[in-house]
């Protein structure tokens, strides 16, 4: 499971392979790509079994040697889970295994925390730490440290909302830790 490049390949070169038939027998029903065109997400059939499946090429240049990617399938469990939610559906959860059904599980919590609205003043944790929310700024938030007072840029994704009465936590996972000073 290693990279593979190709020497003076560019990336749009590299993606129209994927995408055009980088496995004997296998189609490609659909593709996204994500961060900045460095991941490219792909719901792809394999005609002879009949499954379909979410597959992520990590791309990458590499100075002198051009393009190249790294495949990672959903039973793998690719530690990215920005794969856009229309390609879990594309590809069904039927017949799935224990590895996939677990990934596509922290996708749809991943892009459900996206979605949640914090408040002004609430506590947050995030990275270890306690954050107050000073407010909305564009897709994320402005956090306080707490105590210090030093402002961040937060990820809505990344926060989590922080329970001071009991002094414990609910994780991404729906887990609840006690946090220990």
């Amino acid at each position: 499971m290693g990279w593979l490049f190709t020497q003076g390949q560019s990336r749009r070169g590299l993606v129209k392979h994927l995408l055009t038939g980088f496995s004997e027998g296998t189609d490609v029903m659909d593709h996204k790509t994500t961060v900045y065109g460095r991941r490219l997400w792909v719901a792809a059939h394999h005609k002879e079994t009949g499954t379909k499946m979410v597959i992520l090429f990590l791309l990458a240049n590499d100075v002198g040697r051009g393009w190249g990617y790294k495949d990672i399938t959903e039973g793998k469990g690719p530690c990215y889970y920005d794969c856009p939610l229309s390609l879990l559906e594309i590809t069904g959860d039927e017949g799935k295994g224990k590895g996939s059904m677990a990934w596509r599980e922290r996708v749809r919590s991943y892009h459900a925390r996206k979605k949640r609205v914090f408040t002004k003043g609430v506590k947050v944790f995030l990275y270890g730490k306690v954050y107050t929310v000073v407010g909305p700024i564009k897709k994320s938030y402005l956090v306080r440290s707490y105590p210090g007072g030093k402002l961040y840029r937060a990820k809505t994704a990344d926060m989590v909302l922080y329970s001071e009465q009991k002094n414990e936590l609910q994780t991404k996972e729906g887990v609840k830790c006690i946090l220990q000073y």
